[in-house]
């Protein structure tokens, strides 16, 4: 009940990624920590981004402040890790100098993540991202893609496929 889902939002709050100094091969904020997929290892974007959904929708329930500010840091990594062409990578939106590549099922999982940002240049950059790549995706992430349309089009409008997402 609510004893073992508060105990599991702390536990989930207390877990971070390992924070790591300045990288001169990579144009991250490495003090940002998100969700790693281990325990004292790397903040990931699809843990972070499901951590994010848990914690929000529980920090709506209860208001917790600490809940609170892990979702906004959680939040800020993932902005912080979009790529340039908008989208998620699964880590990194670039590495020893080159930039990385974004994939479809990070992306959906993360635009979940991120529906109080809606404001964001780099999330309406991913949705743009998304909509594009999502009629050719051959991926076993159909599920999640419907989702993640269903959610982004209640509050502003329900798209066409013959339209894509303003950027």
């Amino acid at each position: 009940g609510v004893a073992f889902a508060a105990g599991l939002a702390t536990m989930l709050a207390g877990m971070k990624g390992v924070k790591l100094p300045p990288s001169s091969t990579n144009r991250q904020d490495n003090a940002l920590q998100g969700w790693p997929w281990i325990v004292n290892t790397f903040s990931w974007v699809e843990p972070t981004a499901w951590c994010v959904l848990a914690l929000g929708k529980w920090r709506h329930r209860q208001g917790d402040a600490s809940i609170s500010a892990r979702v906004t840091e959680g939040e800020r990594m993932l902005l912080d890790r979009v790529c340039r062409t908008g989208g998620w990578n699964y880590g990194n939106s670039n590495m020893l100098g080159k930039d990385l590549p974004a994939y479809v099922p990070t992306t959906a999982i993360a635009l979940l993540a991120l529906q109080g940002r809606r404001d964001q240049q780099s999330v309406k950059k991913s949705l743009a991202f998304l909509w594009s790549h999502d009629p050719g995706c051959r991926c076993r992430c159909r599920v999640l893609l419907s989702q993640c349309w269903e959610v982004w089009s209640r509050p502003w409008q329900v798209w066409s496929r013959d339209s894509s997402p303003g950027v």
